[in-house]
This record gives C-alpha cells, structure tokens and sequence, in this order.
C-alpha cells in the first residue's frame, strides 16, 4: 500500500488485480472506503455497478468510494462476497434447471454477513442462481442486515439484495444489482432459462 503526495498521479487510487500493489494519492490514503475499494482488486474483485452507472452500487465496497477519515463501515456485496469463499457454509447454490430438491424450488433463513458468528448452519447467507454462461450472468443474493460491521452499508439497508454477475462468481467481473427486495416484496426474471421458464425471488 503506496501513499503518494499530491501531484504525483493523476488518479486518486488504483491497483493491480490479483497483486499486492495498491497506490493512493494524497489524502484518499486515509479514507477506509478507497483503501478497501482497491485491496478488493488486489482479492481480484471488479467494480459494483447498478443500471448504467459504473461504481454505482454503493451498498458495498467495490461501488463509488467515500472520501471520509471514518467509515462508513460496509461489507462487499453478493457476488463478490461468493468469491470470497469466506461463507461457504453458509452459501447455497442453486443450479436452475437442474435435477436436485434445492435447485428450482428454495425456501430457507437468511440473514446477514454482520450475523455470520451468531447464527446457527441452518441459517444462509448467501444464494447463487447459476444458469449455463450461454444463457447469461448469474444471480446472486443476500441479505444486506445494516448492523454491526455493514452498519454503513450506503444503499439498500436491510433489504434483500439481488446482484448479477459473471464469471461463475469465482473471478474477476463486474457486478450489477438488479434488484432490492423489502418484507413481502418479489422480483421475476422473465425466461432465465432462455425459455417460458421464469425466475421469482
């Protein structure tokens, strides 16, 4: 982790993906949200986008940065949160067209990153909706609980967020939130499968 004066760079941080190199410029050395943006490229995360806004999910890590000495404290959001590994077990991943019980049909607990000491293995974390990478970029969700170290989480607080995103979930792509489902609210993916099938969360 580089911190540059002022005039050295013209950007105001960046790194490299899957490296331990990230550099800072001036006073974004000191904002927690920058130096996390780019250590999650240095994990090999690319950016949160929402709609046609790069940066533009802003309820974790890899959106827009912060330019405060202090917090806000996030997390990352579902899909780069899945390529972490660090829920396994408490992540599911449902295969939709597949053969298995949970693959077409989910009902379960979920509950947010802040909570993962807390709660029990029957509780989830995190889904992952995967389909052929024919068919398009995969589904991700998660409960964004606003407590505790995502207390600051800037978008979408304790609602459940729906993300899509490419490269199975395991490497480096960008990521889209789709959707932000509050209490009793739903969401459906028209055709998932590339056929009449459709996908309601």
């Amino acid at each position: 982790l580089y911190c540059l004066p002022p005039g050295v760079t013209t950007s105001i941080a960046y790194a490299y993906i899957d490296h331990w190199m990230s550099v800072y410029s001036n006073e974004w050395c000191n904002y927690p949200t920058s130096q996390m943006h780019e250590l999650g490229h240095n994990f090999g995360f690319d950016h949160s986008n929402e709609g046609t806004q790069e940066y533009g999910d802003v309820s974790g890590m890899m959106g827009s940065s912060d330019g405060q000495d202090e917090g806000p404290m996030k997390c990352f959001n579902a899909a780069k949160s899945w390529q972490t590994g660090w829920f396994s077990d408490k992540s599911i991943n449902m295969n939709i067209g597949g053969s298995e019980a949970t693959d077409n049909c989910l009902e379960t607990d979920i509950t947010g990153q802040a909570d993962y000491v807390a709660v029990d293995t029957t509780q989830t974390i995190l889904v992952k909706m995967n389909r052929a990478s024919s068919l398009g970029r995969d589904l991700f969700l998660m409960y964004n609980k606003k407590t505790g170290v995502n207390s600051g989480t800037s978008e979408g607080g304790d609602t459940v967020m729906v993300v899509e995103a490419g490269a199975e979930g395991t490497g480096y792509a960008e990521s889209w939130l789709m959707g932000k489902l509050g209490a009793g609210q739903s969401q459906t993916f028209a055709g998932y499968l590339g056929d009449d099938r459709d996908l309601v969360i």
